[in-house]
């Protein structure tokens, strides 16, 4: 690609960009502008390639806040809303500690005895352990105890996404009114990271703990990278959407991500971790 057209397509970007933010910042039911403050926007070729050869449909954007660049792949799709599935339990954890629905990340929550076709949800378990295998109704059971009042508040006070959650209390994240793009769960991650959000830092710190999934091995200057995850996977709608949103800590400096994808069948589902790493990877990110 030459040089005009890199500037054309970021210009093209720009464009979509300031779209989509106008369109967020005059959202009435957001309490604040939910996207990250960028500076540059570029579509990186080899995104776009890790996608094709992949053979699933989707968008990826990493956001870097000390260089303000935003790179992405399917720049139109960054700014569209989805459900969120299971990445809502980033925000439903924060609900539920701040509410007192639940006392803390190591509290069991009793199972209730239903087998729900997966072994690792049939059993007791606390809430990093549910975060851990997307144990669905342990999240549906915190849902309950903090009530449509309280949640309501919390999901708009967080600016999360369209802030609706029309539906039923315990799925309306699975299967209701909820939804959120991918520019959107940037700025939530980054509000979470920065201890920006309306909750107690205590509570922001105990759920940061519990989205730590991988550490990399130390480099020669001793810097290890630490990636912070979630997945999702809306099956209850046509067609299906699966995420990977969080962010990889290295040393002082933090790299944040987000990725969704359609959903056809099981290989697409497993595709959203591959994606993850090997584009974070190509990025010099992980």
């Amino acid at each position: 690609m030459n040089t005009q057209s890199r500037q054309l397509r970021c210009i093209r970007m720009g464009l979509v960009y300031a779209a989509t933010l106008c369109t967020l910042m005059i959202l009435p039911c957001a309490a604040q502008t939910a996207t990250p403050d960028v500076a540059v926007v570029l579509e990186d070729p080899r995104l776009t390639a890790l996608f094709v050869s992949t053979g699933v449909e989707g968008c990826m954007a990493v956001f870097d806040p000390q260089q303000g660049t935003l790179v992405v792949h399917n720049p139109e799709r960054v700014g569209e809303r989805y459900l969120p599935a299971s990445t809502f339990k980033i925000l439903n954890s924060l609900i539920a500690l701040e509410t007192g629905a639940v006392s803390d990340t190591e509290t069991v929550v009793k199972w209730d005895g239903v087998d729900r076709g997966w072994g690792m949800w049939n059993r007791d378990h606390t809430m990093r352990s549910a975060i851990a295998c997307s144990a669905v109704w342990v999240y549906q059971e915190f849902a309950r105890r903090i009530g449509e009042a309280r949640m309501q508040h919390w999901v708009r006070a967080a600016g999360y996404g369209n802030a609706d959650i029309g539906g039923n209390l315990d799925s309306f994240w699975l299967d209701g009114a909820l939804r959120i793009s991918a520019l959107e769960q940037l700025g939530f991650l980054q509000r979470l990271h920065d201890n920006a959000l309306p909750f107690a830092p205590a509570t922001m710190e105990q759920v940061r703990g519990i989205l730590a999934v991988e550490q990399s091995p130390a480099t020669t200057n001793g810097i290890q990278r630490t990636l912070y995850a979630k997945s999702g996977w809306a099956q209850r709608v046509a067609p299906q959407v699966g995420w990977q949103v969080g962010w990889v800590q290295s040393g002082g400096n933090v790299v944040y991500f987000a990725l969704n994808i359609t959903i056809h069948d099981r290989k697409d589902a497993q595709a959203r971790e591959v994606l993850m790493h090997k584009g974070l990877s190509l990025l010099g990110v992980w």
